[in-house]
């Protein structure tokens, strides 16, 4: 009996596969070519440095597509293929304006940037007082007599104790997904948010938020940490401090996109399938170079070298199950 295996890009469940000395040092020089040859990192420089951002719906991602196609077809495989699907198409449009204290001699533009599916302000902009909130708690305390109106700062810096970064990465990034679902629950007109992340830097993060269908869609935007360091300040100074905050993101109708799939068929269990893979979207006002492209770049050179390696057979685990080498075109969107 046959049998089929599908590589997306992780090849974590290697390790468990196999018990048997010569696939042992099959592996072992897989890793070693991959770990020398400079493939991995030459493919990640193209496309962050020669696509760049390429949030699903925009031509950028469109041409890494093509990019990826291309690429995966150049590597020997029994097959390549592209799979249609619809994503979603939004567009953060040419403005994104935070400023604290707009109009006087000191006003100060904070370094800001749409939340990724942020709804826009429209033209004029939101003028506002600020209310700044350690967390969802301290929110629903103050209220809706003191929230209504107002523009929410979420200030919850990430917690640097922490071992595990992605945890205090967690922690904080519910504050972008959520907050403006929670603050427009009472009456908030929009919200600022700490950039989601431990860096103490001038550039602000976006990423995935969510809106609920009960309550009223606000504008969100994130600011850099040490910008959200700054405004806190000001607001101790300045109880009655007024923000202006303006975006012009626009959801547009979805567009037709894909996801790059490659196939080595294995020689027994036809039926059964290993997938490695990881999602070549990657938001537009940056390279994508962690999020998730170094998974996909590393997973690349594996489907190029794996038939040459060691005696010329296929290595243990892709002896028996069909390969898939799998890129998607639309995580951040989930």
């Amino acid at each position: 009996m046959k049998k089929k295996l599908i590589l997306l890009f992780t090849f974590f469940p290697i390790f468990s596969c196999f018990s048997q000395v010569s696939d042992s040092i099959i592996i072992r020089n897989i890793f070693n070519e991959a770990l020398s040859d400079r493939t991995s990192y030459n493919n990640l420089e193209y496309l962050c440095t020669q696509i760049g951002g390429r949030i699903c719906g925009s031509s950028q991602a469109e041409e890494a597509v093509k990019w990826a196609k291309k690429t995966l077809d150049g590597m020997n495989l029994d097959t390549v293929y592209l799979q249609q699907l619809m994503v979603r198409h939004w567009v953060r449009g040419n403005t994104e304006e935070v400023i604290a204290g707009p109009g006087k001699k000191d006003e100060t533009r904070l370094n800001a940037c749409a939340i990724g599916g942020s709804v826009g302000t429209g033209e004029k902009g939101i003028y506002s007082g600020v209310v700044e909130v350690y967390d969802f708690e301290e929110l629903k305390k103050l209220g809706k007599e003191k929230v209504e109106g107002k523009i929410v700062f979420f200030n919850h810096p990430a917690n640097p104790a922490v071992y595990y970064t992605f945890e205090a990465y967690g922690e904080v990034a519910k504050y972008r997904v959520f907050g403006a679902a929670e603050a427009a629950k009472y009456g908030a007109s929009a919200v600022v948010v700490r950039s989601a992340t431990l860096a103490h830097d001038d550039y602000p993060h976006t990423g995935i938020m969510h809106y609920a269908d009960s309550v009223k869609q606000i504008p969100a935007m994130a600011i850099s940490t040490n910008d959200a360091d700054k405004l806190s300040g000001m607001l101790k100074n300045e109880a009655d401090l007024k923000l202006y905050v303006r975006l012009t993101s626009s959801e547009q109708p979805e567009a037709v996109s894909y996801n790059v799939i490659g196939e080595i068929r294995g020689s027994e269990l036809p039926g059964e399938v290993i997938v490695f893979g990881g999602h070549i979207d990657a938001w537009d006002n940056g390279q994508g170079a962690h999020d998730d492209e170094h998974r996909d770049r590393k997973m690349l050179p594996y489907p190029r070298q794996e038939r040459p390696v060691g005696d010329g057979r296929l290595f243990a685990m892709l002896v028996h199950p069909n390969p898939y080498f799998l890129t998607v075109a639309a995580e951040h969107w989930g």
